[in-house]
């Protein structure tokens, strides 16, 4: 065995341990018996690797010890609801999962398995989190979100990944690309909001509500100064807040598309985020924090309708700029921005 496969085969133990680890924590705290713990998966991960080696020697050991291990956790499994009546395959399906890693060590660079080693983990550990969201997302939403990521998976893969009109400016692969991207990042603001809620004060709802839309929460938190004017100054706080997480959710949004123009605007960028902090600290002076009463009146993102308006208007607004371009120079380019910037700055 060259150092290589010692360092792969010792990962392999490791990895299967914090998996088990993790499994064991939990059972300690339901007060629940599982069929293995840390040492168990620690082994399994290592006979994953093993198989992996060994077939390469013998054609079809790796399937066979699958095989071996899936029926292991039947029997398992069946043991477990047999003594205790539970269900739930989560700790078997784990099991596999370790198994596969460290059969995945063996084929593979030691990278992916460590990253689905610790997405194992974190999904294992984050059942109360899960559920506690679940809580929150109504039926219409979920079918919402889950109609668009099927459109997404099914339909992006389809779309041509080239211009499609004259002037050479409409890819729809690339115009639907930013819509999923831009609907994911405002859809992780509307959850928070739903799940923390808009009446927990006026910067944690102007935060949460920043990542979904900023004008949502301009409107909404306007509306609530102009009814109780006492506040104007807690609520332009919240209004201050969002707009300036505007600025850094647009950054993120522009260094995932093009690495290198966000070292350009990363200064005006921060500037305005910097001015918008120093006008928050102006006006918390007095330290006051007031509730939001009124729930923020977001749409939820992956609506199919919202995602078709927003991708419409991104592709009209994509040719305008590059005809304005042609035809105007950088003047015509400044002023689409402009006016598209009201609109929507995504």
């Amino acid at each position: 065995m060259d150092e290589t496969l010692l360092i792969k085969a010792l990962l392999a133990l490791a990895l299967g341990f914090a998996i088990g680890l993790q499994r064991e924590m939990h059972n300690l705290y339901k007060k629940h018996v599982d069929f293995g713990g840390a040492r168990t998966f620690a082994l399994l991960g290592l006979l994953g690797f093993l198989a992996g080696w060994i077939n390469s020697i013998s054609f079809l050991f790796a399937p066979v010890a699958l095989m071996v291990v899936g029926l292991l956790m039947g029997v398992a499994y069946w043991i477990d609801v047999v003594k205790s009546g539970r269900s739930g395959l989560t700790t078997e399906i784990a099991a596999l999962v370790t198994f596969g890693i460290g059969l995945l060590l063996y084929v593979t660079e030691m990278k992916y398995p460590v990253v689905l080693a610790i997405v194992t983990i974190f999904l294992l550990h984050s059942k109360a989190s899960i559920e506690k969201i679940e809580r929150f997302i109504e039926p219409h939403e979920l079918n919402a979100a889950v109609l668009f990521l099927v459109m997404t998976l099914a339909v992006l893969p389809l779309l041509p990944n080239y211009s499609i009109d004259p002037w050479g400016v409409i890819n729809p692969y690339l115009i639907w690309l930013m819509v999923v991207l831009v609907a994911g990042i405002s859809f992780l603001g509307y959850i928070l909001i739903r799940v923390f809620g808009a009446g927990r004060g006026t910067m944690l709802t102007g935060f949460l509500g920043g990542l979904a839309s900023s004008t949502a929460v301009s409107i909404s938190l306007s509306r609530q100064a102009r009814d109780n004017p006492d506040l104007s100054r807690d609520l332009a706080a919240g209004i201050a807040v969002a707009c300036s997480v505007m600025f850094a959710r647009t950054y993120v949004e522009i260094a995932l598309v093009n690495w290198e123009l966000s070292k350009t605007i990363a200064l005006p960028l921060m500037m305005a985020l910097l001015s918008g902090y120093l006008f928050l600290f102006w006006l918390g002076r007095d330290g006051r924090a007031q509730a939001v009463e009124e729930t923020l009146k977001l749409r939820n993102p992956f609506d199919l309708r919202e995602a078709l308006i927003f991708g419409l208007i991104f592709g009209a607004i994509i040719a305008l700029i590059t005809i304005a371009k042609t035809h105007v120079g950088d003047k015509g380019v400044y002023i689409v921005s402009f006016v598209s910037g009201i609109t929507d700055v995504d």
